[in-house]
């Protein structure tokens, strides 16, 4: 259990680290338009968020991989917190 959530961490990590990259100016820009101000990343913020994600997407996708109800409702959490 602990081996599968540091991996779904780290995979989650890396994966967002490369689309963060990829679309940094773009979206520096955009909050820039739209507040008017440069983007300030809280480090509180993602610490609380990324365990819940992870956890998340372990207990409800990873774990229960036969149980597509289970997903669903994973899914539709992740969807209405964004």
């Amino acid at each position: 259990m602990i081996k599968d959530i540091i991996i779904i961490s780290v995979i989650m990590l890396f994966i967002d680290f490369i689309y963060l990259i990829s679309v940094d100016n773009y979206f520096n820009k955009q909050i820039k338009l739209i507040q008017g101000s440069d983007l300030v990343i809280r480090n509180l913020g993602w610490l609380i968020c990324y365990p819940f994600l992870v956890l998340g997407l372990y207990y409800f996708v990873i774990k229960n991989k036969n149980k597509n109800k289970n997903s669903s409702i994973f899914s539709l959490t992740r969807d209405a917190a964004i």
